[in-house]
């Protein structure tokens, strides 16, 4: 069992990970030796993972569903940014409402949380994160966990986990200089830096992204995507003072400025042109320090300050007189100490604790009624502790048990279990099951929002301003009907889950290997948006409740197979299906009990059943992905004078990727008032995407460092079925081209 303790080691010395990939990669033969042609080579990584225990631990050891996406794929799909990358996973789709959001499992972006290297990326817009604004470059690799992760994380974790790790600089002086050019004006460029010695590594990248936008409607006024230009730059260091031991501290900085059109019908046939500018800035430091007591106790001492503002600015365009103006700020403070202790090499522990703080401002918060009876800029203190135990009786067999309490001023306590096994049957078959609670705490919004909309003019109210807001309305003598007693109006709770997952891991040969999971997910006081009075002018009063009771669950299969040709050529195919119903307990009930009707196309009424229901909106029942990518690698070798230069040899590979995505039908409205789609025309049909990418390289190997240097040019084509849905999906473009050069040192 030595090996349980290198992997705890490696926990502090390589907490951003080794060299990762998901599935095994082929080691391809450089010349020295020969291989029969059609022949089968594969060896695994089985790369470290840290994000679903919070310690290292190699990828096919880990007993909950996770994925890992590497810079190898991150290079040969061409992709720039985390949105793009994340849909290579099967069943992971993207959610576009206020960004690009991901959905998992059947949830929806709020339900996951985002990490870059173990720490919480801020700034949820009505909870989406918009994962475009994360670059990937300088990043390692990504881990994607599965399943409710609310026993290692909290909050916000009910769907799972994305951490994004960033690279460690090579030994020596390193650095990489790209740029990228595409259509409607995107460019990406970035320049990254890094020097690494004994004791002490440092890294800073920065990051320049825009577009000019692009409209489906040329003929009106307004666009479909609107032009932004986006700059983003982080500064890593690390010091190693003593064996196993380092101080590090990252920050981070980003910019985005956004500039858009839309009209206002006023009549059918007149409409007012308005602009639509709007900024974001966001700051971020995390200083930690990773520490060792003999070869069985390590620790680690983490804090983290970020800040997250907004500023949106809506305006007549010939008159410039004001429509709209919205400012927020956000600040969050997290500090945190986690303790690992291996007992001996069968049991490993790990225990944390921690506070996380929040604050929230703008112009919807500033009059909001805190908990204590006073005014001012809503904020929010919770502590935390967790705990994890992992028995490993044989290298085939594993069981770990682990659980975390949230303590928040402003709702109950939560306590989040998790029990999960990993059985190795033998050498072809790995199975997995895991079972545990999760919960997704109220966002401020749905606490503390006090929005009065002078334009439209509506409500909305946060639970723990309701009371207030709604007696000033009646004050005020504008509210003609309540449709609550506000005395029996109380703050909201926590949203709840229970989860199960099922799986298991198949490798008949050494070239293919497959992955599938059952889930199942229970969500109960699901938080939703209901009208409690109406005004004098036709318009609601909103707030936010624990009414609804959902699941989710499906099936999904991963395959992931390699085979080398020759000396030089590989062919690898990485893909998967994923199965989804996310279903609605009470319109299940409903339709079971004959209680629901709709309306067909001729607007005749008819009674609804269970074969006619579509489950919640914007997700697909099928979904299919699937990367083909062809690798050539060509050797030359030179000799060359040493006394004028250090090359010996030159290698030259070449690749090829083509990506699929395909997803089923799915409901994005309701026309004849039951709650669902059930109609042809409430669905968005279903759709195949083409992404192609070729990259070549030209690695020149340096007999003067142990670094070779590499020049990649690359194309790439994203939607090659120019598939647009200018209505439901105005943020999908047509056909897109871009270019790329790459120099890395």
């Amino acid at each position: 069992m030595a090996w349980l303790v290198m992997l705890c080691i490696a926990s502090i010395n390589q907490a951003e990970g080794a060299s990762i990939s998901t599935a095994a990669t082929v080691t391809i033969d450089s010349g020295q030796q020969t291989q029969d042609r059609d022949t089968v080579a594969y060896t695994s990584k089985n790369p470290l993972v840290i994000s679903a225990t919070r310690s290292a631990k190699r990828l096919e050891d880990v007993s909950v569903p996770t994925t890992v996406l590497d810079a190898e794929m991150i290079t040969q799909t061409g992709q720039r940014r985390l949105d793009g990358l994340l849909m290579q996973i099967p069943g992971i789709t993207l959610f576009q409402e206020h960004g690009q959001g991901i959905q998992m499992q059947g949830f929806s972006p709020e339900y996951t949380l985002i990490l870059i290297d173990g720490e919480p990326v801020i700034g949820r817009m009505a909870g989406t994160l918009d994962v475009s604004r994360v670059t990937l470059h300088g990043v390692k690799h990504i881990e994607v966990v599965e399943g409710p992760s609310s026993s290692l994380y909290g909050s916000e974790a009910l769907a799972g986990v994305v951490n994004i790790i960033t690279k460690t600089p090579n030994a020596g002086f390193s650095g990489q200089l790209s740029t990228q050019l595409g259509t409607h004006a995107a460019q990406d460029h970035t320049l990254r830096l890094g020097w690494s010695a004994e004791t002490m590594d440092v890294q800073w990248v920065l990051n320049q992204y825009g577009s000019d936008g692009f409209d489906h409607t040329p003929s009106e006024f307004g666009v479909s995507a609107p032009a932004f230009e986006d700059l983003s730059s982080s500064l890593t260091t690390t010091w190693r003072f003593a064996p196993r031991s380092r101080v590090k501290v990252q920050a981070r900085a980003s910019s985005r400025d956004l500039q858009s059109s839309f009209s206002v019908r006023q009549s059918a046939s007149t409409s007012i042109p308005y602009l639509d500018e709007s900024s974001r800035q966001d700051f971020s430091i995390a200083p930690s320090i990773e520490w060792a007591v003999g070869s069985r106790v390590f620790g680690f001492s983490r804090g983290y300050w970020a800040t997250y503002q907004t500023d949106q600015h809506q305006f007549e365009q010939q008159t410039e007189q004001t429509f709209y103006q919205d400012q927020f700020d956000q600040d969050f403070l997290k500090l945190e100490q986690q303790v690992n202790v291996l007992w001996s090499n069968q049991h490993l522990s790990m225990a944390g604790v921690g506070l996380n703080r929040e604050t929230l401002g703008g112009d919807r918060y500033e009059s909001t009624l805190q908990v204590d009876g006073t005014t001012g800029q809503p904020e929010a203190q919770q502590w935390f502790a967790f705990i994890q135990h992992e028995w490993i009786p044989s290298e085939r067999f594993e069981l770990n048990l682990s659980g975390r309490y949230d303590r928040h001023e402003d709702y109950d306590p939560q306590f989040s279990p998790r029990f999960s096994a990993r059985w190795q049957a033998n050498d072809a078959w790995t199975l997995r099951a895991s079972v545990g609670s999760g919960f997704k705490a109220p966002a401020f919004r749905q606490l503390y929002l006090d929005f009065n909309n002078s334009n439209v003019g509506y409500s909305v109210f946060g639970s723990t301003k309701m009371v207030e807001g709604l007696q000033s309305l009646l004050d005020q003598g504008v509210l003609t009907s309540l449709f609550l007693d506000p005395a029996n109006l109380g703050t909201i709770q926590s949203e709840t889950s229970n989860a199960f997952n099922l799986g298991a891991t198949f490798t008949p040969t050494e070239s293919v290997r497959l992955r599938g999971h059952l889930f199942y997910n229970d969500v109960s006081n699901l938080i939703e948006t209901q009208p409690v009075a109406q005004k004098s002018n036709g318009q609601f009063v909103y707030g936010y409740f624990n009414l609804d009771r959902i699941y989710t669950r499906g099936a999904r299969l991963d395959v992931d197979a390699s085979r080398i040709v020759g000396q030089h050529h590989r062919l690898s195919l990485r893909g998967g299906y994923q199965f989804l119903q996310a279903h609605d307990r009470d319109v299940v009930d409903d339709l079971r009990a004959g209680r629901v009707f709709g309306r067909d196309l001729n607007n005749r009424d008819m009674k609804l059943s269970m074969a006619d229901y579509s489950g919640l909106f914007g997700r697909s029942t099928h979904h299919l992905s699937g990367t083909l990518t062809y690798q050539l690698v060509d050797v030359q070798q030179r000799q060359w004078d040493t006394a004028t230069s250090s090359l010996r040899s030159a290698t030259t590979p070449t690749s090829v990727s083509v990506t699929s995505r395909w997803r089923s039908k799915y409901g994005y409205r309701d026309l004849d008032g039951n709650g669902f789609a059930n109609r042809e025309d409430e669905f968005v049909d279903a759709h195949l995407l083409l992404d192609a990418t070729v990259t070549k390289t030209f690695s020149l190997e340096n007999t003067r460092g142990s670094q070779p240097l590499q020049l990649t040019l690359q194309g790439h084509v994203r939607n090659l079925t120019a598939t647009t849905f200018p209505e439901t999906n105005p943020s999908l473009a047509g056909r897109q081209w871009a270019v790329s050069i790459s120099f890395e040192w």
